[in-house]
């Protein structure tokens, strides 16, 4: 007889999102102004995850002129990140292939908490040392 475990591992989220893939080869575009972007690239992600989820998604990036520095509409019910890094360039040898990833450079510049939301209180991250 077998026993399944669960355990639930904290890392921080530069930790959680390095290597995240971006795009299916060499390069990608701003989610905001649609300029093209590429390995060495500065860049923004904008990363959540909902409470009733274990995983961390990836869902926007932006170059840096037009990275934000705040969350300005935080969702109820889940946690978001903006992280700063760069994208690296994965390579599968073997298959020819090549993955836009992404490398954060610190950690995260802003954050809101599952319990902030649309219509509530301005947020406000601090990091903790």
């Amino acid at each position: 007889m077998s026993v399944e475990t669960h355990r639930l591992i904290t890392v921080p989220i530069e930790r959680a999102v390095t290597g995240a893939t971006i795009s299916d080869g060499e390069h990608a575009l701003c989610g905001r102004c649609r300029r093209s972007i590429g390995e060495g690239s500065p860049v923004s992600v904008y990363a959540y995850s909902m409470s009733d989820e274990h995983d961390i998604t990836v869902a926007r990036i932006n170059c840096s002129d037009c990275a934000p520095d705040t969350i300005v509409h935080p969702t109820l019910g889940g946690t978001e990140w903006l992280v700063r890094g760069t994208l690296g360039l994965r390579s599968d040898v073997a298959r020819q292939s090549h993955q836009l990833v992404f490398v954060p450079s610190e950690g995260a510049i802003d954050m809101a908490p599952p319990t902030v939301g649309s219509g509530s209180q301005e947020h406000q991250y601090q990091q903790q040392s």
